[in-house]
């Protein structure tokens, strides 16, 4: 149960999100600040520009330039924090302080206000728990989010104006989806950070809030054939992700050095060759590459954990610790996997060992979680569930 000092700091928290939200919003539109830390006026800036240079696709591109910072701040520190509140703090304590839930709620009331003062009903209809989207909301989230991430290669990494128009379709569809079902519709159907979202803060945050769940709805769908396939296709797509910044560019420095969110026409890209491989370009189109490259990853992780899930349950003489014990490893490799990468391109430009002190950072919390978790068991009469320490 939450106190009221908990509440204020959710309330405090949910405010301070949502006022960040909409700057960032704002500023893809009209930024006449943020450039100037990457000119070199501001000499501590992780953006400063450097005496380097990046080989692209054959051509050497030096890291110099003034641009805009909304995508950077987005892609290299909103973003990455993601995976490590949720295993932190888990699922439900973003659900109250997320910047969208928020917008959702005020269009939900809003609607209610209205029916109520018109004599209408004020309740929202619910999505059927037995229809087919709720049946198939794995599968459904997980294709938004495999949608959403061919859309960030494409498009909206660097195109300000695309991440505008995107950010702007995301809350007149999920406002829309609030007024008509309640807020629940967007998260727990169709919300494409979902599946990352339950990946990371399952069974148990590190951090688990008094009176939580405690697990207890992730035993029950542990067997589930669709939990498994979104986990596999998400350590799949969290590879095959990253790899495409080296198959487009033929250099690996080219993402880390974070010239991919300032890219100067992306649209202007979709149609040229979207590999280069030693050298050489390879004519398939970007527009194809990308897709290809991400559904390659996802079927290449259904193959290589369906293996390592058969061996792990041989082993265990189990299908449920089995299928466990499978599912908290791929967490602590994906989430292992994703920090190589994410946040790097800001975490070089500041002094000092950052990089290597966040990285062996993630490395020990991750390493943290998954023991608590191994030692988690299925709550029945001869193996009762572990009580985690509050």
């Amino acid at each position: 149960m939450m106190t009221t000092d908990s509440n204020t700091r959710t309330r405090l928290a949910r405010h301070l999100f949502v006022a960040a939200w909409l700057l960032l919003i704002v500023s893809l539109a009209w930024d006449p600040v943020s450039s100037r830390l990457t000119t070199g006026e501001v000499g501590w800036s992780p953006w400063a520009p450097r005496d380097e240079v990046v080989n692209v696709r054959g051509e050497v591109v030096p890291l110099s330039g003034q641009y805009a910072l909304g995508a950077s701040l987005l892609w290299g520190i909103a973003v990455p924090l993601i995976p490590l509140g949720m295993m932190l703090f888990g699922e439900r304590l973003w659900h109250r302080v997320c910047p969208l839930s928020a917008i959702m709620n005020l269009a939900r009331r809003l609607t209610v206000r209205r029916r109520v003062g018109t004599g209408r009903p004020g309740n929202a209809r619910r999505i059927d728990p037995g229809g087919w989207l709720s049946r198939n909301a794995w599968e459904v989230q997980f294709g938004l989010l495999f949608l959403f991430l061919n859309l960030r290669l494409l498009v909206i990494n660097s195109d300000r104006g695309g991440l505008l128009l995107f950010f702007l379709f995301v809350i007149g569809v999920a406002g829309l989806l609030a007024m008509r079902f309640g807020r629940q519709a967007w998260c727990d159907h169709l919300c494409p950070m979902a599946p990352a979202q339950r990946i990371f803060s399952q069974p148990a945050p590190l951090l688990k809030e008094r009176g939580g769940d405690g697990g207890h709805g992730y035993w029950a769908d542990v067997l589930n054939p669709s939990r498994h396939f979104v986990y596999y296709g998400y350590f799949g797509l969290v590879i095959a992700y990253y790899l495409y910044y080296f198959l487009w560019s033929g250099d690996w420095y080219y993402y880390h050095s974070g010239l991919w969110d300032h890219a100067p026409n992306p649209l202007g890209e979709l149609w040229a060759a979207g590999f280069y491989i030693a050298g050489r370009e390879i004519p398939i189109p970007k527009l194809l590459a990308v897709p290809l490259t991400l559904a390659a990853g996802v079927v290449l992780g259904n193959l290589l954990w369906g293996g390592i899930r058969r061996l792990i349950t041989r082993w265990s003489g189990d299908a449920e610790l089995g299928a466990h014990r499978t599912l908290m490893l791929l967490v602590f490799c994906a989430f292992n996997g994703y920090y190589l990468f994410a946040g790097k391109p800001v975490l070089r430009g500041l002094p000092g060992p950052a990089e290597a002190v966040v990285t062996a950072l993630m490395l020990a919390l991750s390493g943290w979680w998954l023991a608590r978790s191994l030692a988690m068991r299925p709550a029945r009469e001869d193996a009762p569930a572990l009580v985690l320490p509050r």
